[in-house]
């Protein structure tokens, strides 16, 4: 014979006591939980919030206050994530302004191997005065001068020239850019383009067109760069006991400003255009890599433009 056991009590309402802030997805149907009301279930006091989707039920866990900590925690993160920011601008100057300096030394070769051809044409002519003063320019007996763009020329047959002359031999102030500096180009826009993508995903708090004017920064900073490498006097002074200069020098002194310009712009042009393109690339790239389950822990990439993430098939 048993004891009749005493009536359990009755179950009461779900308590509301929260609401969900973040993004947190349905274990079930994915659908994006931000706003619903979070619940104080009555028998085991769990706090759950409800899918209004599928009804699910998602547990949430509680965890004790953190106090003063929270908010220096959340500011040195803050602050960290600033320096990352800060260091990753500068970061992609460099990377423009090293690409501008490829694409100058290759751009003024040909203007450089011309210098050295005029300064060998007239060494066969010089006089012998003319001549020993190129030898002492080369600290020993008189050299067979070469072609190459890497040559010393004499910096007093140098002042005598005239460069805008020399620039009109060659077709004119473009066509004495060597022509493979196109190659540099395309894989600076290349890299551009990935760059502004990994922007783009880095400022998910940022609009797109936002964008556009912060690629204006690392092109900026690497354009001061620019000046201050290649406007020195000591790029194009003279040097050695003879007084020479080099031929690369003065073709860089004079075709910088068009070179590094026409760099500088295809830069922001497919820095602009990664950032563009990033998000929706990157979006494409995790539904292509990525199985619907996982997709979950990417959903920012989707709520940051209101779009809704996605959902595992039924």
């Amino acid at each position: 014979m048993t004891k009749d056991q005493p009536p359990s009590p009755p179950i009461g309402p779900e308590t509301r006591i929260s609401t969900v802030i973040g993004d947190r997805l349905c274990i079930k149907c994915s659908f994006n939980l931000s706003g619903q009301p979070v619940v104080r279930e009555s028998v085991y006091g769990m706090a759950i919030v409800r899918c209004p989707e599928c009804s699910t039920i998602a547990s949430l866990q509680e965890h004790p206050l953190l106090g003063r900590w929270a908010g220096r925690f959340a500011a040195a993160l803050a602050a960290i994530w600033l320096l990352i920011l800060i260091g990753g601008m500068f970061g992609t100057a460099g990377i423009v302004f090293g690409m501008s300096q490829g694409s100058l030394e290759t751009g003024s070769t040909r203007l450089a191997e011309h210098i050295a051809k005029q300064h060998a044409a007239w060494f066969e002519k010089a006089t012998d005065a003319e001549r020993a003063g190129i030898a002492r320019m080369y600290g020993g007996a008189t050299p067979q001068l070469g072609v190459s763009a890497y040559t010393w020329v004499d910096n007093t047959w140098w002042k005598k020239q005239d460069p805008a002359a020399m620039i009109a031999e060659l077709g004119g102030h473009w066509r004495a850019i060597n022509p493979t500096m196109v190659e540099i180009l395309f894989w600076t826009a290349f890299i551009a383009i990935i760059l502004g993508a990994v922007w783009s995903v880095f400022l998910l708090h940022a609009r797109r067109w936002r964008l556009l004017i912060f690629a204006l920064l690392p092109v900026a900073i690497a354009l001061a760069f620019a000046y201050i490498a290649n406007s020195s006097p000591s790029m194009s002074m003279a040097w050695g006991p003879g007084g020479s200069v080099y031929a690369m020098a003065q073709a860089k002194a004079l075709l910088w400003p068009s070179i590094i310009s026409t760099h500088l712009v295809i830069s922001y042009i497919a820095l602009c255009i990664g950032a563009w393109i990033g998000r929706p690339l990157v979006r494409w790239l995790a539904r292509l890599l990525l199985p619907p389950r996982m997709l979950g822990s990417l959903a920012y990439l989707w709520i940051a433009e209101n779009k809704q993430p996605p959902r595992p098939r039924k």
